[in-house]
């Protein structure tokens, strides 16, 4: 099992799904990612290559990449939340204080 502790430290959406894209620390990337994805739909309801998938990571780098790499698999309906979950970093370096999911107070929830 690839590791979650971005995902229950940081916080995610209530309703998100965690598939990881690159593993913290190294940051490599997750070579079965289309295959986990393609698992978590047969597992739910089904998720067809044209049904809309959203997906975010902190910032929204890493997601940008992830949808890339489903849409070299055929998804096509695609959308990266640009601002990420805790957005941009401030003047203090501190993220969820200029924009990004939290900051704009969607729903979420830690752990």
């Amino acid at each position: 099992m690839r590791s979650k502790l971005e995902y229950s430290y940081i916080g995610h959406p209530l309703v998100a799904k965690n598939i990881v894209w690159k593993d913290y620390p190294g940051w490599g990337i997750n070579e079965n990612f289309v295959q986990e994805v393609e698992e978590l739909a047969r597992s739910k309801t089904a998720i067809h290559q044209d049904r809309p998938i959203l997906l975010i990571c902190r910032s929204g780098a890493r997601s940008m990449d992830a949808a890339l790499k489903l849409e070299e698999a055929g998804y096509t309906s695609l959308f990266n939340i640009d601002e990420g979950f805790e957005g941009d970093k401030d003047d203090h370096n501190h993220r969820s204080k200029v924009n990004g999911w939290k900051f704009h107070g969607l729903p979420w929830r830690q752990g």
